[in-house]
């Protein structure tokens, strides 16, 4: 998929097709998409905005120029750090497990015992438990990130209240409704956040498994070791959920930088 594809189909799109997901099931007009974010709560939160809009003081004169800047410097902000952490993941200030450290994890928990001697419901028990106390740390990894970098975005977009409402009432108006908007659909995106974690657990335990199945002996620990490295089966499933967690946020920088060029376009007129 081409780069000026991308642009044509928004970020995290993007990125399920770049690692081989279906794309199709997200093929949903806007008004089919803002439902299926919303929950009772947010429908009833968008209901009375719409009912009786809020009306936020004017603020201070601001200047378009300002707010573009502030936009500017915090997502950079944002990606410089994000890319930082995917670039330095693998370091031990991280602390990640290594493959000698998740190799003597399987010793210790009996997994490789369990692989050679277990029955197939043993085994599976065994892969479960190896799953959860390896994978953990890459886990807290990818939501750690993710929600410092949305966190951060958050924080942007409380910052903007002030800046754009100085722009007048309709662009105060106009900044409102997309509040509304956003907290209306905030607890489901959530949820589908979530799933980042979750399918990427889902491919190391199985990846993991056909490891454990493909070594010689349980004492092959350089065997294991030719997988469970950056660029290994471990890197590729690790990367490909970073890689999600990038396109979440550049999907939600796309949002901010849409808010304000509409806002900037509502000032003008």
């Amino acid at each position: 998929m081409s780069s000026s594809d991308s642009s044509d189909i928004g970020p995290i799109k993007h990125v399920v097709g770049s690692i081989g997901g279906e794309t199709q099931e997200i093929q949903r007009n806007p008004q089919q998409l803002l439902a299926a974010l919303m929950d009772l709560r947010g429908s009833v939160s968008l209901s009375e905005y719409m009912t009786d809009a809020p009306v936020i003081p004017t603020e201070a004169p601001s200047h378009p120029e300002a707010i573009k800047a502030l936009l500017t410097h915090s997502v950079d902000d944002v990606r410089a750090r994000l890319a930082f952490a995917m670039e330095h993941a693998y370091k031990p200030r991280f602390r990640l497990p290594n493959a000698k450290r998740a190799w003597s994890i399987l010793g210790r928990s009996k997994v490789l015992e369990t692989f050679e001697n277990g029955a197939a419901k043993q085994r599976n028990t065994a892969l479960r438990s190896g799953t959860r106390l390896i994978w953990a740390p890459f886990a807290e990894f990818i939501e750690t990130h993710l929600k410092r970098a949305r966190f951060a975005l958050r924080d942007l977009r409380e910052e903007l209240v002030g800046p754009l409402t100085g722009l007048g009432p309709s662009v105060s108006r106009l900044e409102r409704l997309d509040d509304a908007l956003r907290r209306a659909t905030e607890n489901e995106k959530g949820k589908l956040y979530q799933r980042i974690g979750h399918h990427a657990e889902q491919r190391f335990s199985a990846a993991l498994r056909v490891a454990l199945q493909e070594l010689p002996d349980v004492a092959d620990e350089d065997a294991f070791a030719l997988g469970f490295c950056d660029s290994g089966w471990l890197g590729q499933i690790f990367s490909d959920a970073m890689a999600m967690v990038s396109g979440v946020i550049e999907h939600e920088i796309k949002q901010l930088e849409n808010l304000i060029t509409n806002c900037l376009d509502t000032y003008e007129t």
